[in-house]
């Protein structure tokens, strides 16, 4: 928290991070460029991540994100906030559940594209609210997003892209029903 000269973290036998596990633990580490973290950990439990890497103005990319399969309550809630990252592509994520990745990459001034190919199972309420709110996004692609039963609540995108001047295009061509 606040260590402003480190530059990079590595944990390259982490197998797991249990609920709150780095919940803000490098908040505010703004020269922080580099996050090594194995591709075997797909499943970021409650809290996990959540405002972790928070105002990390010089980490611009996150592997971790294409190896996920599912973001449990919180798991990466505020979890980029005011960061570096410029893309984010969950090409495995499945599942998310209660504000999983709300407010996940709020005012990130460098973020331009967002990509969720593979949810085709339950995305729960809340689970992106916020999420891109007031960031530099310019195209959002959720192509076979389907909730439960097929039709999300309304909640889900709450605020989602509020603030986003840039947004060009969101394709959700799959989606059929959203209810209030």
């Amino acid at each position: 928290y606040g260590c402003t000269s480190l530059e990079s973290v590595s944990f390259p036998k982490l197998e797991n991070v249990d609920a709150n596990g780095l919940n803000s633990a490098f908040y505010n580490c703004s020269s922080l460029s580099d996050v090594d973290i194995p591709d075997s950990l797909t499943v970021i439990k409650s809290n996990a991540f959540s405002s972790a890497f928070c105002n990390c103005t010089n980490l611009t990319d996150f592997p971790l994100f294409r190896h996920i399969t599912k973001v449990e309550s919180g798991g990466m809630s505020s979890a980029f906030v005011n960061s570096g990252i410029e893309s984010a592509s969950f090409d495995v994520l499945t599942e998310t559940t209660n504000s999983s990745l709300s407010s996940a990459f709020k005012n990130c001034a460098k973020l331009r594209t967002a990509s969720f190919p593979a949810i085709t199972s339950y995305i729960a309420p809340s689970g992106f609210e916020n999420a891109f709110a007031g960031s530099a996004i310019e195209e959002a692609y959720f192509p076979y997003m389907l909730g439960a039963n097929g039709f999300l609540d309304g909640n889900t995108f709450a605020g989602m892209f509020d603030g986003c001047a840039k947004l060009r295009h969101v394709d959700m061509s799959s989606l059929k029903t959203l209810i209030s």
